[in-house]
């Protein structure tokens, strides 16, 4: 009576913890892209199942004085914690990859299924439905990293972190499900193991969130600093880097642009017409180049581009290009 009593009151603390850390992820704020707005979406998604997976799963404590509720909470729990996994797997899809997972997919659907007939099969074996319940959820994580791997994006510490983060999840379901259910440590009891397992899991997860956001934040402000807010290109602050270091630019070619003739359209049609102009020409330049080259607006309209890997013979043809689309 006294270990239910200390599992119990542990389960408490432990849905408590998660329900916190899922409602503080509600203050991240939103992103701008709507890629990013999707992934953030599906992983708060994915706290609030483990939440709610945690607190089902906390039922099966008073299974000795409630038998009944003791189906019903494991297959709840099972159902939360492979919905979790499939919210982690959609989030990373969104984010990094071209292929989205949608919710209301068939592979959802299957997974549900798949999990329901596992736990209700193997609702009276323990040890044998913790050997096979985190090989779905090891799919599913396993997936993600691969989503992550195929990215072509260039990530930060934030999603550096998260990847360390997937790996940790999946180390962990395994271990925990697979070695330590086996192991038998004296005072302390497998259903212990598991729980705290399953709570570092939550708190891995929800860090590495907030660490990837965090980054996306840092980067934006950055890119802030150095975008143009008239034409939408790169400003003068990025060209004093870059010439701050010459190396960067020895392996490619520059370009200087500039509107023929420019203070004529500001005379006759007002200076609102000229910055809708500079608007125009930012968008041609930065439709010719790849999303690899720079568009720099240096003052008025004047622009330079810095074209990486290119030869002499390559932007001359750009610019040749951008003349006659000009």
């Amino acid at each position: 009576m006294q270990d239910a009593t200390i599992l119990l009151m542990l389960n408490t603390i432990g849905a408590a913890c998660i329900a916190l850390l899922a409602f503080s992820l509600f203050q991240i704020p939103q992103p701008h892209s709507a890629e990013a707005r999707g992934s953030l979406r599906y992983l708060r998604f994915a706290v609030v199942t483990w939440a709610f997976a945690f607190s089902a799963g906390s039922l099966q404590v008073l299974t000795k004085q409630l038998p009944e509720l003791r189906p019903l909470s494991i297959l709840l729990a099972n159902l939360g914690y492979a919905s979790s996994y499939f919210f982690i797997c959609v989030a990373i899809s969104r984010r990094y990859s071209s292929y989205e997972l949608r919710i209301k997919s068939w592979q959802f659907i299957l997974l549900l299924a798949i999990t329901a007939v596992t736990a209700l099969l193997l609702i009276d074996h323990f040890m044998l439905r913790n050997l096979v319940m985190p090989q779905l959820h090891a799919l599913l994580l396993i997936t993600a990293l691969l989503m992550m791997k195929r990215s072509r994006r260039s990530f930060h510490q934030g999603d550096r972190y998260l990847k360390l983060c997937l790996y940790v999840l999946l180390a962990n379901s395994l271990i925990t499900n697979t070695a330590l259910v086996h192991l038998t440590i004296s005072g302390i009891t497998t259903s212990l193991r598991v729980l705290l397992f399953i709570l570092l899991n939550g708190i891995v997860l929800t860090t590495a969130i907030y660490a990837l956001f965090l980054n996306d934040i840092i980067e934006q402000t950055k890119n802030d600093g150095r975008i143009d807010p008239l034409s939408g290109a790169y400003n003068r602050r990025l060209f004093s880097e870059l010439t701050s270091k010459p190396t960067t630019l020895c392996s490619g070619s520059v370009v200087m642009c500039d509107i023929d003739n420019f203070k004529r359209i500001n005379d006759m049609y007002g200076h609102g017409v000229g910055d809708q102009v500079i608007r125009q020409f930012s968008h041609l330049l930065q439709s010719a180049v790849r999303p690899d080259d720079l568009v720099i607006r240096l003052g008025g309209e004047e622009f330079l581009l810095v074209l990486h890997s290119t030869h002499l013979n390559q932007a001359t043809m750009i610019a040749n290009r951008i003349c006659v689309q000009t």
